[in-house]
C-alpha cells in the first residue's frame, strides 16, 4: 500500500518532496494574484494565457503532484538521486520567489 511505504520513507524524503510541492504552488498562488490581478505581468507567454483564463493554479498543482509522484516512485530505487532532484527543485523554485518578491517589492 502506497500510505505504508510513505510512512517507511525517510524523513528527508519526505521534507524535500514536501518542502518541493510548496514552494511551487507558493509560486503558483503569488503569480496568479498579482499577474491574474493586473498589478504585474507573467513573463512566460506559455503561462500568460493560463494566468488570465484562470488555469493557472489547476495546471500548477497538477504539475507539482506530478512532480512530487515521480520523485516519489523514483525514490524506491533511488533515494539519494529523488532526494537530491526535489531539493534542486526546491532551491530552483525559492529562487524565483525571491525574484517575484524583488519584482513585487517594485510596485
Amino acid at each position: 500500500m502506497w500510505f505504508v511505504r510513505l510512512n517507511q520513507a525517510p524523513l528527508t524524503e519526505k521534507i524535500s518532496l514536501g518542502l518541493m510541492f510548496a514552494l511551487i504552488m507558493a509560486d503558483a498562488l503569488i503569480t496568479q494574484f498579482y499577474a491574474g490581478g493586473g498589478y504585474v505581468r507573467e513573463g512566460n507567454p506559455l503561462m500568460a494565457r493560463l494566468v488570465t483564463d484562470g488555469r493557472f493554479i489547476c495546471f500548477k498543482l497538477a504539475g507539482a503532484a506530478l512532480c512530487a509522484l515521480l520523485l516519489w516512485l523514483l525514490a524506491r530505487r533511488f533515494p539519494r538521486l529523488a532526494s537530491a532532484a526535489a531539493l534542486s527543485v526546491a532551491v530552483f523554485y525559492g529562487l524565483i520567489l525571491i525574484w517575484n518578491a524583488s519584482i513585487v517589492a517594485s510596485v
